[in-house]
């Protein structure tokens, strides 16, 4: 089994993460971010009478989520960089925020017809990844915004014709898919070169999601014997990842029974699994699990709906070096220009291989590298001018003059900690 592991970790493996594309299909470029760029009245708890603007965003707004444009931007991109990954993640979220709640044509709120735009929605992402990728193996996961509601995991016959509508757009760009994927979408498939890649479903693990405590279980028994009985290394990819949000300081993430699981799973197992990879907050970050040296990597997004440049991200690894590279595209500019290096993981940090730990280490104790991981995170470094107040209000939502000490901790302690329990002792201490 030892030989197969290094094996594994001896081939170079380049791939590219898209996550937290966020396409809203209803998309205006002249509509502004107080209308989250639609020219309908939203949502139906909303009386909004949209007036356009004459500034067009073609390529996309903050405040709003991510035009149809923005998203091939994004893959025609990568597609120059490289056009034959060894493979693609999607990890979720390609639902636009509010595409569950936008008002039919005739202004009423109508389940089914927000059912056929989130469907059409898949349809369209798929159509355009296979357009600049036709052969190359994509794997996608399922995001808290792909569902019928935000949070809302699909049940009963729904949720059966949810998860058979997802198997019938995700086949054809993943390959294969295990047949867990009907239990609740959460599966495993291999890359062409034969890596293992897990796929969770971290929405039953969520803070506000109830009621599926048996589903979540049965997940976490499934990752348990996948891990145990894996002959290979694996990548495990999920959407929401354990731990504690950057947004306000302190945002819990999962269930705290849940997170302890998972912790004891990947310490059973840490010679099992390679990283692990998520998306959900729309930035850049790490993670450390305790007793372990398994990297936690958080990604960019590609919608711009929080104040961040839209992010994509390029992985290369080999057996000795294992970096990346994060590419952004900078809206803050009057004319949008092309995509451009927002960092490399190697230039900044010095390290060679991905050592969330080590990442830790340096900047707890260096306030200009600290500023610079908040901003690379976020598609910062390519704004000229940006201030050091701008950088801590989009990365963490706080007025950071008058929260300074709060801040700084906070950031540094949900880097180190995934219970909250930790998390909070190590912020109030």
């Amino acid at each position: 089994m030892l030989w197969l592991i290094l094996v594994s970790l001896a081939k170079s493996q380049d791939f590219f993460v898209i996550s937290d594309l966020h396409y809203d299909i209803a998309y205006s470029a002249n509509y502004e971010e107080k209308y989250l760029c639609h020219n309908v009245s939203t949502t139906f708890n909303q009386n909004l009478h949209p007036i356009p603007t004459p500034f067009a965003k073609p390529m996309g707004r903050f405040g709003c989520d991510a035009p149809l444009k923005l998203l091939k931007s994004s893959l025609e991109f990568l597609q120059g960089l490289n056009p034959d990954p060894e493979f693609i993640l999607l990890l979720g979220d390609s639902i636009g925020h509010f595409t569950s709640q936008l008002l039919n044509p005739s202004g009423i709120y109508y389940k089914p017809y927000n059912k056929a735009l989130i469907n059409l929605t898949f349809q369209k992402v798929a159509q355009a990844i296979k357009d600049y990728f036709p052969n190359t193996k994509v794997v996608p996961i399922i995001g808290n915004n792909d569902g019928y509601s935000d949070y809302e995991i699909p049940e009963g016959q729904e949720g059966i014709e949810y998860l058979d509508f997802l198997y019938e757009q995700w086949k054809p760009l993943a390959g294969e898919i295990s047949g867990s994927f009907s239990d609740g979408g959460y599966y495993y498939t291999y890359t062409r070169s034969g890596l293992k890649v897990v796929c969770l479903n971290s929405n039953y693990f969520s803070i506000k999601v109830q009621g599926f405590e048996a589903t979540a279980e049965e997940q976490l028994d499934w990752l348990d014997e996948e891990l145990k009985n894996s002959e290979e290394q694996v990548i495990l990819i999920m959407h929401i990842p354990p731990g504690v949000g950057m947004w306000n300081l302190g945002d819990q993430l999962w269930h705290p029974s849940y997170t302890t699981r998972f912790i004891s799973i990947m310490q059973t197992h840490q010679n099992k699994v390679s990283m692990i990879l998520c998306g959900h907050v729309h930035h850049g970050n790490f993670q450390s699990i305790p007793e372990t040296e398994i990297p936690i990597l958080l990604h960019p997004s590609i919608s711009p709906i929080f104040g961040n440049n839209p992010g994509v991200r390029y992985y290369h690894l080999s057996e000795n070096y294992q970096v990346f590279t994060d590419y952004t595209l900078n809206l803050y500019t009057q004319e949008v220009g092309s995509w451009q290096e927002e960092y490399n993981f190697y230039d900044l940090y010095k390290l060679s291989k991905l050592n969330t730990e080590a990442v830790y280490n340096q900047i707890k104790n260096n306030y200009d590298l600290l500023l610079k991981f908040l901003m690379h995170s976020h598609g910062l470094g390519v704004v000229e001018g940006i201030s050091e107040e701008q950088i801590w209000k989009i990365s963490t939502g706080v007025n950071y003059e008058h929260e300074k000490a709060f801040a700084k901790k906070s950031v540094l302690c949900l880097m180190k900690f995934l219970p909250y329990e930790e998390f909070k002792n190590c912020r109030d201490s």
